[in-house]
């Protein structure tokens, strides 16, 4: 009987430390996931990353034109290095916020493909309304 009781003490003893190395486990995965660049400055940043290119900022900047043009994004693309010489190139997407490549020839990034940009997730109280909706039949 007193091998029982020593076995349960130890397991509630060993549960609280399996909780927080599962925990901290779980945390070190999340860690590691990448999540996806929210806007074009991210991905640009990204991006010279990958290429090993040593930086200090990135700008983007639109013409009106560019600006007011709603079917494809097109920016001019400034990015200083730290060495403080500037590069300038162009950012294009087919779609606003997908299908973009970045030119920056003077960082030897020529046409690369970048991911696309995550979606904004929609406001707390527009997922309320579409499950009240769907849950009486309506579908939104």
């Amino acid at each position: 009987m007193e091998d029982e009781q020593r076995r349960r003490v130890l397991m509630l003893a060993l549960l609280p430390v399996a909780l927080v190395l599962i925990c901290i486990a779980g945390a070190v995965v999340g860690m590691g996931v990448r999540r996806a660049p929210r806007t074009h400055a991210e991905n640009i940043r990204a991006a010279l990353d990958r290429h090993g290119v040593a930086y200090q900022s990135v700008e983007l900047s639109q013409s009106f034109e560019d600006s007011i043009e709603l079917d494809f994004f097109r920016a001019h693309v400034k990015v200083r290095l730290r060495d403080g010489r500037v590069v300038n190139g162009w950012l294009g997407c087919e779609d606003r916020n997908s299908q973009c490549f970045l030119e920056l020839r003077g960082a030897g990034i020529v046409g690369e493909r970048l991911p696309e940009l995550a979606r904004d997730p929609p406001w707390p109280w527009l997922i309320w309304v579409r499950s009240a909706l769907r849950r009486i039949g309506v579908g939104l």
